[in-house]
């Protein structure tokens, strides 16, 4: 388990505390990660370019070339004899051929960095991150080592690190608590009515609890911006737009989207638009969800030129688009997350449930996709902090940013939410701030977080919606 090394790795250099070192803990940090989702991504990626330039071309014909030598000269290290005097000579010949592939990889790296990811080379540094954000974003990434939780806060003016942040064990049971009060929208409405008021007070406590020990002391560098929250182990599916300091949300404060990693950040980053088809809206209502044709015919009324598929309509194979990348992808209906079993999660569509496997190998997907459905954004953390869920199968089909749920979903309050989410898409707003701002009027209405936090941004937060106001 590769992990422990980069946790030691991390923890001596956050100990050595020099800028040199907080940059490379960062970058432990990030290879610590698993690199499959991002390595799907940069393939991805580089299938759409098409095929490498000549010079490209030059520089993957001798990595191969020193990729056979250099198995040629383990081979040959291994099998030397120590008394025959050929180790060293088999030894030397193993480093210069190492260097020179080190070398190429970084030549390749300068003229494609996907292409040089796929074929071994480190993840994306986050210095070339730094380079894609804006004079308004900041990254909040945090990495578990040593029995605490450590952050880094990064933006255009550099790095900056919290070691020891807070005790993991804290944090722990103070997420355990909020979820356990999250799942109280399971109990209907007849129990909020009831006993909404001390619900709602005790959502608070946990709130505040977890923005003391997670956002608290970095709470100045996050205000009035564009924070893009990298999370780590049980932290991911924490609702951190919501996490509240003196009966202010952070998401009245910031606009706030995730990302499983940085160098995914810096993958999606270099995604670009390749809008194909028309915007398609999938509805799928029934007697426990009826506001979802309400929902449905409010996005049909902001996006233009919509294909709009309702009930048995909506099928789970309107949703393989193949090369076609509409604009928008909307799927209004019931999703399922299974605890301890995260491969049964799905979508339930107008003629079967699509399976998470399903989702996986979907060929292609809209720019951005909306799962307007209970618990769509849940997902499970394996080694190495891979990251397993329905939004990781549409980000691999090619969408630069999802909107997903975190916790079951009151079926008006995500009608209105929506409505006022895809007015402000429709007049302009990239995705993250339309969302943040219909939370925030949301909010104003209702400050009870079960029925406007569920929904978050993963993925690039500025993808735009490139539809047209209906007439």
């Amino acid at each position: 388990d590769k992990s422990e090394v980069y946790e030691a790795l991390v923890l001596n250099r956050l100990g050595a505390g020099t800028r040199s070192a907080i940059r490379e803990a960062l970058v432990f940090a990030e290879r610590g990660k698993a690199r499959a989702l991002a390595e799907t991504l940069a393939r991805g990626r580089v299938d759409a370019l098409g095929r490498a330039t000549p010079a490209k071309r030059g520089l993957l014909v001798r990595l191969r070339s020193l990729e056979r030598a250099l198995a040629t000269a383990e081979s040959r290290l291994e099998s030397a004899d120590s008394r025959s005097g050929l180790r060293g000579p088999a030894a030397a010949r193993l480093g210069r051929l190492t260097a020179q592939r080190l070398r190429t990889l970084r030549d390749l790296w300068k003229e494609d960095p996907d292409r040089a990811a796929l074929n071994g080379a480190a993840p994306l540094d986050p210095l070339g991150t730094l380079a894609l954000l804006g004079d308004g974003e900041v990254v909040l990434e945090y990495v578990e080592a040593g029995g605490w939780f450590h952050a880094f806060v990064v933006g255009p003016e550099g790095i900056e690190a919290r070691p020891r942040l807070a005790r993991v064990e804290d944090v722990r049971d103070a997420a355990d608590l909020l979820r356990f009060q999250l799942g109280k929208g399971f109990l209907g409405e007849g129990h909020l009515v009831r006993f909404g008021r001390l619900v709602a007070e005790t959502l608070r406590a946990h709130l505040e609890r977890l923005h003391d020990l997670l956002l608290g002391p970095v709470a100045s560098r996050l205000e009035r911006r564009s924070v893009r929250i990298v999370p780590h182990g049980l932290l991911h599916g924490l609702p951190f737009h919501a996490f509240e300091s003196g009966g202010t949300a952070l998401v009245d404060r910031a606009v706030v989207s995730y990302a499983p990693s940085l160098a995914v950040i810096g993958l999606l980053g270099r995604r670009r638009a390749r809008v194909a088809g028309r915007p398609l809206v999938l509805g799928v209502p029934d007697a426990s969800a009826p506001a979802i044709e309400a929902e449905v015919e409010a996005v049909r009324r902001s996006i233009r030129d919509a294909r709009v598929l309702r009930g048995p309509a909506a099928t789970a194979g309107a949703l393989r688009l193949g090369s076609r990348r509409p604009a928008l992808v909307h799927v209004a209906c019931h999703g399922f997350y299974g605890d301890g079993a995260p491969w049964s999660a799905g979508l339930r569509l107008g003629d079967a449930w699509l399976s998470l496997p399903e989702v996986y190998a979907l060929p292609g997907t809209g720019d951005l996709v909306v799962l307007s459905g209970c618990e769509t954004g849940r997902g499970a953390v394996y080694s190495g902090d891979e990251w397993v869920g329905l939004v990781r199968g549409f980000l691999q089909a090619g969408a630069r940013a999802v909107v997903a749920s975190l916790w079951e979903v009151h079926d008006r309050s995500a009608a209105h939410l929506m409505e006022d989410f895809y007015a402000r898409l429709a007049a302009g707003h990239p995705v993250a701030e339309a969302l943040a701002l219909a939370q925030r009027r949301a909010r104003r209405e209702d400050p009870m977080p079960l029925g406007w936090a569920p929904f978050m941004v993963i993925g690039e937060p500025g993808v735009r919606l490139r539809a047209r106001r209906a007439a």
